[in-house]
C-alpha cells in the first residue's frame, strides 16, 4: 500500500514516515526498454510524446564499442538529435522535432 499513500500524498506534499513506493509504471518499463537502443526511430517518437528536450549521455556508462555504437547512432539521427555541449562525461543533445 506504500505506493497509494505515496500516490495520495500529492494532495498535501507533507513527508511520510512510508516514504517508500514500489510501483512502477507499466509506460516506464516499456519506454525504458526501447531506450536501451537510443538513438532509435521508436525511441524518437516516444520522446517527442512525452516532449522530452533533451538527451544526455554519459560516456561512463559505456564501454569503448558501446560508445562508438552510440555515436554512430546519433549521427544516424543527426536531423533530430542537435548537438549543445560536450564535457569529459558525455553529450547533450536537444531534440528537435517537425513540428
Amino acid at each position: 500500500r506504500h505506493s497509494l499513500y505515496m500516490l495520495d500524498s500529492t494532495v498535501h506534499f507533507l513527508p511520510l514516515l512510508n516514504g517508500y513506493s514500489g510501483f512502477t509504471p507499466e509506460r516506464h518499463d516499456r519506454l525504458f526498454r526501447e531506450l536501451a537502443s537510443f538513438p532509435s526511430e521508436n525511441g524518437l517518437i516516444e520522446l517527442e510524446k512525452l516532449s522530452v528536450r533533451y538527451a544526455v549521455f554519459h560516456r561512463s556508462g559505456y564501454d569503448e564499442a558501446g560508445w562508438k555504437a552510440v555515436l554512430t547512432r546519433v549521427e544516424r539521427f543527426s536531423d533530430h538529435l542537435a548537438l549543445r555541449k560536450t564535457f569529459d562525461e558525455g553529450r547533450i543533445y536537444e531534440l528537435v522535432f517537425n513540428r
